[in-house]
Order: structure tokens, then sequence, then C-alpha cells
């Protein structure tokens, strides 16, 4: 029901004559159909539920299901469901054939930890990280996936973690992370800065950093700023080949590599 209420609320926006402001109008009228589709993605994902597929990593099932044991998907927000972008990331670690043992992992906005489970299903030991409203749904998935995790010679855990405020020290215990992972996570504008923030204080010189993106704006304004701030950041950005099974063409997975010391800059556009 909210949902349609702001996208109710954005069409008689978008419908006013702005005192005859085009560039405000189209402003607006981006905003709505980002919100339509968010909503969109927000629906199907509580609805998908144990008919989600089950994917294959190193020969490990890991399940794309957002429902509990009993099969009632609870709760709601982003988290309650699993994205696009977490299933082409751990898909996209898979496809390359990474062998994660003995590497520290961390993962940034978690949700339900398609990707980060991926990587522990690889050998990785690994910490998603997300919001501590998240946190029990997350190590609830992990749970499921504990003894195939085991097997695999994985770890993982769940930790919380709000890149509004400074880097847990139960996080900062657990590095320097050897590869980070994040999927989707700026899936707003508002995120921009928070999660560049994040990646700042966590990524090193030898951090391997994997970010899947989805470009939903038409303006492509978030998306490149997104992509330029990473490629300030490292010496080493190139677009990693995805599983063809899992690709799409809105759909890209930055690998990064080689930290600089500069910080990425031009925060602000995240905040406004």
């Amino acid at each position: 029901r909210r949902w349609r209420q702001a996208a109710e609320a954005l069409s008689a926006a978008v419908a006013l004559d702005f005192g005859g402001d085009a560039e405000l109008r189209a402003e607006a009228a981006a905003d709505l159909e980002e919100a339509v589709e968010l909503r969109d993605e927000a629906e199907a994902a509580a609805t998908r539920g144990s008919q989600e597929r089950t994917l294959s990593v190193a020969g490990r099932p890991l399940l794309t299901t957002a429902a509990d044991d009993d099969g009632a998907t609870a709760g709601s927000g982003p988290a309650v469901g699993v994205w696009e972008c977490s299933v082409t990331l751990a898909m996209c670690l898979e496809w390359k054939g990474l062998d994660l043992r003995g590497k520290k992992v961390l993962e940034l906005g978690a949700g339900l930890g398609v990707a980060g489970l991926g990587a522990a299903l690889l050998g990785g030991d690994v910490v998603l990280t997300d919001l501590e409203d998240v946190v029990p749904r997350t190590t609830s998935r992990i749970a499921r996936h504990r003894s195939l995790i085991d097997a695999a010679g994985g770890k993982a855990a769940a930790l919380a973690y709000d890149w509004g405020k400074p880097l847990p020290a139960d996080v900062a215990a657990r590095g320097p992370f050897d590869v980070i992972v994040a999927a989707d996570s700026v899936y707003r504008q508002d995120l921009l800065a928070p999660f560049l923030t994040a990646l700042n204080a966590l990524a090193e010189a030898e951090t391997e950093v994997y970010v899947a993106h989805k470009r939903r704006r038409r303006d492509g304004v978030v998306d490149d700023f997104l992509e330029n701030a990473l490629r300030g950041k490292f010496a080493d950005v190139v677009e990693a080949e995805c599983h063809p099974l899992y690709e799409a063409p809105t759909l890209v997975v930055w690998h990064c590599r080689n930290a600089l010391d500069e910080a990425m800059g031009g925060l602000a556009l995240g905040g406004e």
C-alpha cells in the first residue's frame, strides 16, 4: 500500500507544471519511474518464496528462496527477498572459478546473503553485514546452509554495519579482508555516499572488490558516478564476465583491484 501511495503522489507531482521548469518535471518523472520499478522488484521478491530456484556453487546447492522453513516469507523491506544482482554476483564468482579457501571475505548490504553464502561455498571465511534489524534474517540463512558451508571448508557469520556510522569494532576485528562483495547496494541515490564511505573504510591495497550493480535510471547519473568513483579509488577496474545464464543488459559486475591511497571523492551526490 505504501508503494502505491508513493507512486500516486509522484504521479500527481509529475502532472504539475513546476512553473514551466522542464528540467524539474523530467527529474520528477525519472523519480516516478524509479519508484515504480523498485515497487515491482520488492513485490516480486516478496511473492517468489519457495518457488525460487536453487543455484549450484562448487557443486553444492545455494538456496535463493526468501521463505522461512515453514514456507512463509516474513517481514518487509529490501531484505525480504532475493535480488537479481545477488544471484548474478554469486554465479559470477562461481563462473570465475574462484578459490576462496583461506581468504577473508566481507559482504556489504548482505540482505539474505546469496553472494556472501556463495563465497562461503567457495571456501571463504565470510562476514555478511547489513543493518541490525536485517541480521537475524541473514543469520537464519547462514544456519540453513551451515552443513554445506562446513563441507566446503568455508565459514560464515552475520554482523551489523550501518554505513552511516563508524566502522563497528567487531567488523574491523575480522579484517583485513582479501575480498569484498556487494550486490545492488546502491539501488537508491541516497545510498551512494554511505556505500562509498564504507568501501573507503574497508578496502586496502590488496583487497579485491566485486560490485554488482543494476542500472535503473535513464539519465545514468548514479550509475556513472558510482563507476567513476570506483575507477578513482582502484587502479584496475574491469567488467567481470558473468555466467551466461544469469547476465542481463542492465546488470554489471565491476571487479576492482589495487586500491589507491586516495579516498573516493565527490560524495555529495549521494546525499542530495
